[in-house]
């Protein structure tokens, strides 16, 4: 590069050989870049300065991968010579210009100048004088310049976009390994199961095909240019840090973070949570440290399936890696399986940036949609303190309000956590919408519905007052509150619709976004069932779409203390709508024992809540003597009705 002789003075417009001053300078947020001398030149200059995102080095990924493979040289460089590495940076730097990239098959001197470098081996072997101007003007010379760099610049972008497509070819190639191995390990699982080996033929599962199957990888995360490994997290982990809820295989000395992570959804139309198969991927590891990891070896990467930490014991290591593998498989049903997408984040990453990511791969099923992040808000906790009274304040869910002298009204509460924003999916929001539409063409009331959905910033179009799903105590005080008072509620409608750990407890949303459920951010079982212990309205429904459901339907059946309580489990867990079994196809007529039959067995609905069930939603008797008239069934049923002043005074005393 020219430079300026003394006597010249710099102009703003100075052109130099790389070009003119730069419109816009992006740089990350070190004190150098972001002083008030750069400022001043940048509007000195007009140039409009641009800054990365702290802990995102995708927002200058260029930059960070350069680095990455000048580091590289110079250690290398350190090696042979020793030294400092600074004096070296001169050295690599012309040796990265001067060198042909693969992806463009041209060198950056190339690019820059439209010549190649003139090194010391040219004058012992000439390649031609690219630089010579000939007999030709300077015009003619810059022309020959200009022509050069524009074939150059049309070539390079060519080459550059067949590289994308041969690396993404070769990626796709590498995740359809993975995930054929992936659906192999179910297979053999289930195999297992039946005492069969699908190796003679003895076996032949079926239900999970790739074609299904909805594919999971976590992404690339570097730290100062160089790869970064990630660390996956369990929202039911006992761990609160998070580390070490899982280890890999049973080898000796397992450990948490690993190169990559490997997640297959068997049923992506499903709530979770749900079993999905969970590897992690180590690269440069031995064929020897494989085997003993229990995984399965590619020559350059290991898959080794993971487990809950608590699940690993009791294995014998004189047994063969076969034997090994199967019972690890065998171990997996129960309290070991994986049953949530994990949080994989960075192992350096103090953001806890979610870097796991559904794929898109011809040979696997589509990733499910999921609902768009809403804008970013300051999220306040329902619970703050106030300074001089320490008292906990919760907002005003008017639920004081709900119910009123002399009057008893259908109730109904909605639940729908979502947990996440990568779990939070469109058919969850479909469903909530089409039972609270359902729940209004039944007469509830919109003030007597309240709703409880996902986190801070979504609201569902068309439900008024709906509220996130942050705080376990607002809805425990909700439920508690309408099933204590005398003559509130008349038929009380319970909707659970939330991502559900193995044993049974819904998952509300993670607030903190740490990956982990806390106490205040799962509804257990336990806690329902003393929410409802000895509920004063006649019957309470309650809708159950969601997995899991046998464990409350379990406590149900066998309580003293909730004899009015009903579980009604959803007819089908896959969506789209199962049918005219659903319940969104309930009217102010429709006998409930008779609709739900449909879906579920009859006989079990007959033997413990026949009585209960003989009813429609609002309460009405199913085939009255004479007909129920509209009137009627509106003045006596749907909705609120007033009660006789005698009749409430006799149970308020």
């Amino acid at each position: 590069m020219q430079g300026l002789s003394d006597s010249q003075e710099p102009s703003p417009r100075a052109e130099g050989s790389y070009g003119r001053v730069p419109k816009i300078l992006h740089t990350d947020q070190g004190r150098q870049f972001e002083a008030e001398v750069i400022q001043s030149l940048c509007q000195w200059l007009g140039i409009k300065k641009t800054r990365t995102t702290a802990y995102n080095p995708k927002s200058d990924g260029m930059v960070e991968r350069h680095n990455r493979t000048l580091i590289d040289q110079l250690a290398k460089m350190l090696l042979s010579h020793g030294g400092e590495w600074d004096t070296y940076v001169k050295q690599v730097a012309f040796a990265y210009n001067s060198s042909k990239h693969a992806s463009t098959r041209f060198t950056p001197f190339y690019l820059m100048h439209g010549r190649e470098a003139r090194v010391p081996a040219d004058v012992l072997v000439p390649a031609g004088d690219l630089d010579s101007r000939g007999t030709g003007s300077q015009v003619d010379y810059a022309s020959t310049i200009a022509e050069r760099l524009e074939s150059a610049f049309g070539a390079a972008r060519l080459n550059s976009a067949e590289a994308r497509e041969r690396q993404k070819l070769a990626r796709l190639g590498q995740l359809e390994r993975w995930g054929r191995s992936a659906v192999q390990y179910l297979k053999l699982q289930r195999c297992r199961r039946v005492g069969s080996s699908p190796a003679v033929g003895g076996c032949r599962p079926d239900g999970m095909q790739l074609l299904t199957a909805a594919l999971y990888v976590s992404e690339q995360v570097t730290h100062l240019g160089a790869p970064d490994k990630v660390v996956a997290l369990l929202p039911d982990s006992s761990d609160p840090t998070g580390l070490g809820v899982y280890r890999a295989g049973g080898g000796p000395q397992p450990t948490a973070a690993h190169d990559a992570v490997l997640l297959v959804d068997p049923s992506p139309g499903e709530n979770f949570g749900h079993p999905v198969v969970l590897f992690y991927v180590d690269m440069n590891v031995t064929k020897k440290r494989c085997s003993l990891m229990e995984g399965l070896y590619f020559g350059e990467e290991c898959l080794t399936l993971a487990l809950k930490g608590r699940c690993q014991n009791q294995l014998k290591r004189r047994s063969s890696t076969s034997q090994r593998l199967l019972r690890n498989l065998e171990r997996r049903a129960g309290p070991c399986e994986v049953t949530f997408l994990p949080l994989v984040v960075g192992l350096r990453d103090s953001n806890k940036t979610q870097r796991l990511r559904c794929i898109e791969h011809p040979e696997f099923g589509p990733c499910p949609q999921t609902l768009p992040p809403p804008p970013p808000i300051q999220q306040l906790s329902s619970c703050e303190l106030n300074r001089n009274t320490r008292r906990c304040h919760h907002p005003p869910l008017a639920s004081q309000g709900s119910c009123r002298l002399y009057q008893t009204c259908d109730h109904a509460l909605l639940l729908s956590g979502g947990w996440q924003q990568q779990i939070l999916f469109q058919h969850q929001l479909q469903s909530l919408q089409k039972f609270y539409g359902m729940l209004r063409d039944n007469g509830f009331h919109q003030d007597h519905i309240k709703t409880f959905f996902s986190g801070p910033g979504h609201t569902p179009e068309g439900m008024q007052g709906a509220l996130p799903a942050v705080e376990k105590a607002v809805i425990r005080q909700y439920v508690s509150y309408v099933c204590r008072k005398h003559h509130c509620v008349d038929s009380l409608v319970l909707f659970l619709n939330s991502p559900t750990c193995t044993d049974g407890s819904m998952l509300l949303w993670d607030h903190n976004l740490n990956g982990v459920a806390e106490l205040k951010e799962r509804y257990s079982v336990n806690e329902l069932l003393v929410d409802l212990a000895g509920c004063r309205a006649s019957r309470v429904l309650v809708f159950v779409e969601q997995s899991y459901s046998s464990v409350l339907s379990k406590r149900l059946r066998s309580s003293s203390k909730h004899l009015n309580v009903v579980p009604i489990i959803s007819p089908a867990q896959q969506y789209p709508d199962p049918g005219e079994g659903s319940w969104n196809h309930l009217t102010p007529r429709t006998c409930l024992i008779d609709h739900l039959g449909k879906g579920q067995e009859k006989s079990g609905l007959l033997s413990l809540w026949a009585g209960l069930l003989n009813v429609t939603l609002a309460g009405a008797p199913c085939k009255a003597t004479p007909p129920l008239t509209d009137a009627q069934l509106q003045r006596e049923y749907l909705g609120c009705q007033n009660l006789p002043t005698a009749l409430w005074y006799h149970h308020r005393t």
